[in-house]
């Protein structure tokens, strides 16, 4: 996984190419290659994130992290590879975010899961209905700093306001790029938090609206 990581972090894209290699056995392989190559990278860009961090910077979450590239890896080639089982895609991607409650897990999984977005948009592509589609986006719901475009009535933000810094950056996040803002008084409550009594004159009233069901 590390070319594949090298890659993603490089340009964006990354390289999924198993050569003559059997795909399967391409996929385990690359799963269990050692983590340390790949925590070095992550930890740095985890710095870089850190000094643009609207606050104090919260610590690297090593487990999230990894898991976040390890579903990404496997996302990726279920893309790729067609012939992949459906059992196999649906088991491959079951495994839970480590301790999902914590706001260092969700920052460190954007690391790398701040693609997620893109790769949903391209999977839909295909197949609306396709299990793979279903299977990023109910991970989707649950990741609301990386995929805020992704968000509905149902997604759990408390994560993200156990640390205002995040949760200021995700705020942030929104209104930089024009989205509609959560029915959540926590919201209301930073925004007048951010933008004091000058709020309504400061942010447009599409800042206002609120997240479909």
């Amino acid at each position: 996984m590390l070319i594949f990581l090298q890659s993603l972090l490089s340009s964006g894209v990354p390289i999924v190419d198993p050569g003559d290699e059997k795909v399967g056995l391409w996929i385990q392989a690359q799963l269990l290659e050692p983590p340390e190559p790949l925590h070095k990278l992550l930890k740095s860009l985890h710095q870089q994130e850190a000094s643009a961090f609207p606050g104090p910077a919260l610590d690297y979450h090593p487990a999230a992290s990894l898991w976040a590239l390890r579903f990404f890896f496997r996302s990726s080639c279920y893309y790729l590879f067609r012939e992949i089982e459906v059992s196999e895609i649906e088991a491959g991607l079951a495994e839970p975010m480590p301790d999902p409650d914590s706001p260092e897990a969700h920052l460190s999984a954007h690391l790398v899961l701040r693609h997620l977005p893109k790769l949903i948009q391209m999977t839909r592509s295909i197949a609306d209905g396709d299990p793979l589609v279903k299977a990023l986006q109910t991970i989707a719901l649950g990741l609301p700093y990386s995929c805020p475009t992704l968000m509905n009535a149902d997604t759990q933000l408390d994560p993200l306001f156990k640390n205002h810094a995040l949760a200021q950056s995700w705020l942030e996040n929104l209104i930089a790029a024009q989205l509609p803002l959560p029915d959540d008084p926590r919201v209301e409550e930073l925004l007048t938090h951010l933008s004091g009594l000058h709020r309504q004159k400061i942010l447009p009233s599409r800042y206002h609206s609120k997240i479909s069901s």
